[in-house]
């Protein structure tokens, strides 16, 4: 018979239970527990009742997931969820080994094992194993935790295990208003619970992608990271420096992947071992040079770590370059928990905006169909643009800016003070209505909003418009607005927006530059719109980093603590039989 496999702390390899499966295990199915099986169920529910009103539960797995498993036994009469009253040890077994995996690898998803009370549950299922009797109360104890190591974990992956709100008040997506009782009573029921568990974590491909360079920065830190790239000065192209600070830097941008294609020119020291994709060449004089194959390497860091592409490397490259390798690690970390702040269901056709990447990805059928660069609010002076999501419900072509009293009183009227013939240059007017005045541009070509604007009605006043100042779209961080967000091709966005109701891209450059003012044009069918602020993202299936523009990754590093480290060894339990068990059961 094989050995059932049970690793420290729950577990850190592989299946924890593969078990002594005996032969001609029954199969379970609903409604099976015959009446010879009575006094058994009632006693394993009179035991877990017990359990269920102790006050440990909630000081271990927190209040509010302890409510979720006594709701979810008071709901099935007490019931045992995994005990089998008919002795099928198989399905017990099986299903336990499905919850043992998931929970050794919910480091993968940079969740804390330790949240699942793993040194409790492997006791009590390391008791079911043991020599002596099997009473009741352990098994109930066993079928207890068991239910709520998967609630927690699947609370976990299903809405994330830190309160978003906790370390980001202006993180306004509900990822929580999911009916989780009723889910993971449905998904705790499943035959085949690999499958359910499977179903949990996002199904957004980035997530798993983002899942995989965790794993590798994790592999990064465990063998000691990169080393520094102590550079004095900055490096522009053609320059010349210590083969050793080359060296470094070589080494540094291999670590992570980058590699060059064609060898550099060196002087007459040698660096320090170098990848074999490339080599500095002994030179017959002089220190060695940096070339344009270290600085194309070099672009290609800048370009996915949020830096002006220009092979440079200055102070902000530098600063990036030795950020240590457990500093990504535990940004990836972050970001695969903002992944499980957002709901699984966002609808068809929607529109995410990813606030510190600058970019806008429209979707049509799960696949990415449009994206561009857009232009955020500003990081000081209460500009920022909030996280939430809301539906679009129309879109405004040559529309007016009613401009935002702060932002008049503010910008606009001390301008119109110094020069009286401010307003009528720049197309703004004093309109007066019954609660008061207020300031509005007139459409042209000159107006803040461009051409068209694009509304979700929401309690931030955010929505997307075009903008007159195309040049800031050539900058690498484009943070200018005032917290509304500006696109670069809003042509091709309104097509996207109005296609499904027949507009072509001819149809709209013909509204925004020819129809009436403030022309407004209804959707049929209300589109989601998702603003986001992910600092680690993948764009063409390749990992980039994000400037935190405005300053929240910290608060949720620290909220989520150090990742478990990488486990290898696993400990072999000695098998008692399984035989014990289902003669038990009988």
């Amino acid at each position: 018979m094989t050995a059932l496999l049970l690793a420290p702390a729950l577990w850190d390899g592989a299946s924890a239970l593969a078990g002594t499966l005996p032969e001609g295990g029954r199969v379970f199915t609903e409604g099976s527990h015959d009446a010879s099986a009575r006094p058994r169920v009632d006693s394993l529910s009179a035991e877990i009742q017990r359990i269920l009103s102790a006050r440990r539960g909630a000081e271990v797995y927190g209040s509010g997931d302890w409510k979720r498993v006594q709701r979810i036994y008071a709901a099935g009469g007490h019931r045992p969820v995994w005990i089998d009253s008919t002795g099928d040890t198989l399905r017990f077994q099986h299903r336990t080994a499905s919850l043992v995996d998931a929970l050794a690898a919910a480091g993968d998803h940079a969740l804390r094992v330790g949240a699942y009370e793993s040194a409790a549950l492997r006791e009590s299922l390391e008791a079911l194993h043991a020599g002596g009797t099997i009473t009741p109360g352990m098994e109930a104890r066993a079928d207890v935790l068991l239910t709520a190591s998967f609630v927690a974990y699947a609370t976990d992956l299903l809405t994330g295990q830190i309160d978003p709100r906790s370390v980001n008040r202006e993180w306004h997506i509900d990822s929580r208003s999911v009916d989780l009782d009723s889910v993971l009573t449905s998904m705790l029921h499943q035959e085949v619970l690999s499958d359910a568990i499977a179903a949990l974590q996002p199904r957004d491909p980035e997530y798993a992608i983002l899942m995989q360079e965790f794993s590798r920065y994790r592999q990064l830190v465990a063998s000691g990271g990169w080393t520094q790239v102590a550079s004095r000065r900055v490096l522009h192209p053609g320059d010349t420096a210590t083969a050793q600070v080359l060296g470094a830097l070589l080494g540094r941008l291999h670590a992570e992947g980058y590699t060059l294609l064609v060898p550099l020119v060196s002087a007459d020291t040698g660096p320090p071992a170098l990848p074999r994709e490339t080599s500095i060449a002994r030179g017959p004089s002089g220190p060695a040079v940096y070339d344009l194959a270290l600085a194309g390497a070099v672009a290609a860091y800048q370009q996915r770590h949020g830096l002006t592409v220009d092979s440079v490397v200055g102070p902000n490259t530098l600063l990036s370059l030795n950020r240590p390798a457990e500093f990504r690690m535990r940004q990836l970390a972050a970001n695969l928990e903002r992944h499980r702040w957002l709901p699984r269901e966002r609808g068809n056709r929607f529109v995410v905006v990813n606030v510190p990447a600058f970019r806008l990805i429209a979707y049509d059928a799960g696949r990415e169909a449009l994206s561009m660069n857009v232009i955020v609010g500003a990081e000081y002076g209460g500009r920022s643009t909030p996280v939430f999501s809301d539906s679009m419900s129309y879109v405004v072509f040559r529309p007016y800016w009613n401009v935002p009293q702060g932002i008049a009183s503010r910008e606009l009227w001390p301008m119109q003070r110094k020069d009286p013939s401010y307003f009528q240059r720049h197309g703004y007017e004093v309109v007066r209505a019954s609660w008061g005045t207020y300031v509005r541009q007139k459409p042209a070509l000159d107006n803040a909003l461009g051409r068209v604007k694009f509304i979700f009605p929401n309690e931030h006043a955010i929505y997307l418009h075009d903008t007159p100042a195309q040049a800031l779209f050539a900058e690498n961080v484009r943070a200018f607005s005032h917290g509304c967000i500006r696109v670069e091709h809003p042509d091709q966005l309104a097509q996207f927006v109005l296609g499904p109701q027949g507009w072509d891209i001819g149809r709209v450059r013909e509204a925004m530059t020819s129809s009436g003012d403030d022309h407004r044009v209804n959707l049929e069918h209300t589109l989601p719109v998702y603003i986001v602020y992910f600092t680690t993202y993948v764009r063409n299936g390749t990992l980039h980093f994000a400037n935190d523009i405005y300053d929240r990754d910290d608060a949720l590093v620290r909220a989520m603590g150090a990742p478990d480290p990488l486990h290898s060894r696993m400990v072999q339990i000695p098998p008692h039989s399984a035989s014990r068990l289902e003669r038990h059961f009988k």
